[in-house]
């Protein structure tokens, strides 16, 4: 049966309708309501089908004619991954506010309706980091470099730097902590630190470190059981930031 595409004018625009069924096994009205729900403003989705069951995503929202936020994605259905490519949260106002939050979640209960077993992302400068380490993401990892190019390598190093740029600002007990991660704990490390507690100057240890880090690839695995409930752990709050966005907006 055809999908009514016209009835999301405005909503959703797709390059090319007739591949929807083959590599998205959702109803475009659903799929728009889980991808956009709870998000502020009047959210718009648009599709591009590349081929082979790949394709970018974009979605922005604008309110009283100023953009919001802006995220874009590349889907690849047949390898079941999603790479965020980009998310822009363009207005102040709207900052740490929970909105990184709701689009986290809403694009999780997507990948589980479409069958996307990963989703990857580039966790920037700044906060970045700290922000995606906090929810839970896992350092990635590359099939097609070596070792010592793998992103694990880079954020070891560039914690060690950290450790000794900040040598005065950091506690030893936090020193201690985090040293012992880079030796356990894998490619959980970046979670372990950024979940330490330490405060310096008004600011938390755990941010002020991986501060440091540079660009690096970060992954959330659906499949994985220890991920998904250290992920939930930490979204606990987020049918109150649901509440709270919809009354801002109403």
């Amino acid at each position: 049966m055809p999908h009514n595409f016209e009835a999301l004018k405005g909503k959703l625009y797709v390059n090319n309708p007739d591949k929807w069924d083959a590599f998205i096994p959702i109803d475009p009205a659903e799929f728009y309501k889980l991808w956009t729900k709870d998000l502020p403003g009047a959210p718009f989705v648009s599709i591009d089908f590349t081929g082979g069951g790949q394709g970018d995503m974009r979605i922005s929202s604008r309110h009283n004619n100023s953009e919001l936020f802006y995220a874009e994605q590349y889907f690849d259905t047949p390898r079941g991954t999603m790479d965020i490519k980009e998310i822009r949260i363009e207005d102040p106002a709207m900052r740490c506010k929970g909105l990184g939050k709701i689009f986290l979640d809403n694009q999780f209960n997507v990948a589980r309706r479409w069958g996307l077993k990963s989703l990857f992302l580039v966790a920037g400068r700044e906060n970045g980091p700290f922000f995606w380490s906090r929810r839970g993401a896992y350092i990635g990892v590359s099939p097609v470099v070596s070792e010592s190019c793998q992103p694990l390598t880079f954020f070891k190093r560039d914690i060690k730097y950290g450790l000794c740029r900040l040598e005065k600002s950091l506690s030893e007990e936090f020193e201690q902590k985090v040293r012992t991660s880079l030796v356990e704990d894998g490619l959980n490390t970046n979670c372990v630190i950024a979940r330490l507690p330490g405060v310096f100057n008004g600011r938390s240890m755990a941010f002020e470190l991986l501060s440091c880090v540079t660009a690096f690839r970060v992954s959330f695995h659906l499949d994985d059981a220890r991920q998904m409930k250290q992920v939930h752990e930490n979204m606990s709050d987020i049918k109150a930031l649901r509440v709270n966005m919809a009354a801002t907006f109403s």
